[in-house]
């Protein structure tokens, strides 16, 4: 899994402090912990730093498979902007179904309640038959018109 992050940072603060190329000069190129701000990386040339320094990426979750993010970015930056942009509305469109969906689950909950709130009023008042029916309409217009039962 590789080296944990304090220890990572801690091993390029002893590197600078110690004469950082010097001790780098085995090092493979690559970008390390920058030791004055823990927020960027530095990139090792493997003979020299270089004024080249870049945000550093979030550490991973443990069991975040690397190699997976890895190959979507290399996807992601292999399409070009037409692509890019029907998969942004693409994902943008399935939020909104999905969102569509809970809205009408939610509201099918909502007048399932609604109406046994009205059946129950209904049958408290007596109410049967056909005049029951028309009575717990009327209360589910009315609560959706006015905001309240009658």
């Amino acid at each position: 899994m590789g080296r944990p992050v304090e220890s990572t940072v801690m091993l390029a603060q002893r590197l600078l402090a110690e004469g950082g190329a010097k001790l780098m000069a085995n090092r493979t190129p690559g970008w390390y912990p920058d030791p004055n701000d823990n927020s960027t990386e530095h990139y090792w040339d493997g003979a020299g730093w270089h004024g080249k320094r870049k945000v550093r990426p979030l550490s991973s979750p443990e069991g975040f498979d690397q190699k997976n993010e890895n190959a979507l970015s290399r996807y992601w930056n292999s399409l070009d902007s037409r692509s890019k942009v029907g998969a942004v509305i693409g994902a943008v469109a399935t939020s909104f179904v999905l969102l569509g969906l809970v809205m009408t689950v939610v509201e099918e909950s909502s007048n399932s309640e609604l109406r046994d709130s009205c059946e129950a009023e209904a049958s408290r008042n007596g109410y049967s038959g056909a005049e029951f029916d028309q009575v717990v309409e009327f209360c589910i217009d009315y609560d959706e018109q006015f905001g309240g039962q009658p």
